[in-house]
């Protein structure tokens, strides 16, 4: 009697750990890839790509020139400010979020990035008044922000439990850091600066913007996100004035305009991790 009671129980014990197993994770809404999150569970992403940057309503460059009357002066207005491909290669993006899964399909998310674009080599602009026949080469030091933003993302419902679509909206701040001048040519004459000078004041503004992309699930704690964004924000503030060099005569100040309006279009890829 005691063996085949001793039989049962050996038989009867997978069984009973298996539904408590079951019935844990159906508790914790945990699954493998057959939803697209993690109900209850932190996460955390690291990605990293492209960011492609538009400059809208763009200011000027203009001088003082005391010499010129009013109406055209003293303030003279030379060129249109400069486009970012104009002076900047493309840029690229790192960072990472810290996210939260309020449900199956529902996730929060708290995200910093820094962006970096490397100067041209001295793109030049043609000189519209101030020094009438000549050419400006301009050679500017790293174009480099900070953003730091919390939002949210609604994920649909796997295709073959691989891959979930989603869309998000996301605010913060954009923090512009200095960018300094390395020296300011003009033909046949070339300029340059006894010490470094303020081209962008570091600045501070709101951002927000939207995103969708692609959770990418491979049977793994790992899954592969694919993210395009459109993020917008008030642009870097230029130095409103710069004292020229007697070379520079008979202007005495140069003017850079603020930014009207920053566009960030960010493509990147990373891997996401739930705990």
């Amino acid at each position: 009697m005691n063996l085949r009671y001793a039989l049962c129980l050996l038989f009867l014990m997978p069984h009973v750990t298996a539904y408590n197993s079951y019935e844990e994770n159906t508790n914790n809404c945990y699954e493998s890839c057959g939803q697209p999150l993690y109900c209850g569970a932190f996460d955390m992403q690291l990605h990293g790509g492209i960011n492609p940057i538009l400059w809208r309503n763009l200011g000027t460059f203009s001088t003082i020139n005391c010499q010129i009357p009013a109406p055209l002066g003293p303030l003279v207005k030379n060129l249109d400010f400069p486009k970012f491909r104009q002076i900047y290669r493309l840029p690229w993006v790192v960072g990472g979020q810290i996210g939260y899964g309020l449900s199956e399909n529902i996730r929060i998310f708290v995200e910093a990035n820094y962006i970096q674009a490397r100067g041209k080599n001295s793109p030049t602009f043609d000189v519209q008044n101030a020094f009438p026949g000549q050419t400006v080469a301009l050679s500017v030091e790293k174009y480099r922000l900070v953003d730091v933003n919390v939002g949210t993302r609604y994920y649909f419902a796997r295709w073959c439990e691989s891959t979930s679509l989603f869309l998000g909206t996301k605010i913060g701040l954009t923090h512009h850091r200095s960018v300094d001048f390395n020296y300011l040519s003009s033909t046949p004459a070339v300029i340059t600066f006894p010490a470094p000078v303020p081209f962008f004041l570091s600045n501070t503004v709101f951002s927000g913007g939207v995103h969708m992309g692609a959770d990418i699930c491979f049977y793994t704690d790992w899954p592969l996100v694919i993210t395009f964004e459109v993020v917008g924000s008030c642009g870097p503030q230029g130095n409103a004035n710069i004292p020229l060099t007697p070379d520079f005569e008979p202007s005495t100040n140069l003017l850079l305009s603020m930014i009207g309006s920053e566009v960030r279009f960010p493509i990147t890829a990373g891997i996401r991790y739930s705990f």
